[in-house]
């Protein structure tokens, strides 16, 4: 038994989120592939389908990032290894809406004008990370904002789970 890693435990969840590992948990659960077998697969599948993607790929519209992330139907506490993935689309810039008000009122009325929509959807996603299992470290590293953040979130969270209580 070694001295725990926090930080490489948190690359490797972040690492069983890719397409990649989402591939080859498809092809060894579904297959019934060894691992070896199952990178196999995928190189082949790269190879020959990948020059070919990447002319025609479906890119994330403009103003959104498309992501890998744990399905919510997901129970805590489940490795995320064995999770299913979902891609997920997140609206970074509303386009015309965001341009009039940036134009009008600058970045501090565009934050203004977003704050409470950010909030809300920044502490849904916390949420949601949380009650996937993950740790603090993790969404922060994931949603790019401080752990300090998090854990008011965290705090928050716990606060309206007793008042609904």
């Amino acid at each position: 038994m070694g001295i725990r890693n926090k930080k490489q435990e948190t690359l490797r969840r972040l690492d069983s989120k890719t397409l990649d590992a989402r591939f080859l948990n498809e092809i060894r659960n579904g297959l019934n592939c060894s691992p070896f077998e199952a990178e196999a697969v995928l190189e082949v599948v790269k190879e020959v389908y990948f020059p070919f993607l990447d002319e025609q790929s479906v890119k994330a519209p403009p103003g959104k990032v498309t992501l890998i992330a744990v399905s919510a139907d997901e129970p805590a506490g489940k490795a995320v290894v064995d999770c299913e993935k979902q891609s997920v689309c997140l609206t970074i810039h509303r386009g015309p809406e965001d341009d009039r008000i940036l134009q009008g009122q600058g970045t501090a009325g565009f934050r203004q004008a977003r704050i409470l929509d950010l909030y809300l959807g920044q502490f849904d996603r916390v949420r949601h990370c949380l009650q996937q299992g993950m740790d603090i470290a993790e969404i922060s590293h994931i949603l790019n904002c401080s752990v300090s953040l998090v854990e008011v979130y965290q705090e928050i969270d716990e606060e309206l789970k007793g008042k609904n209580a």
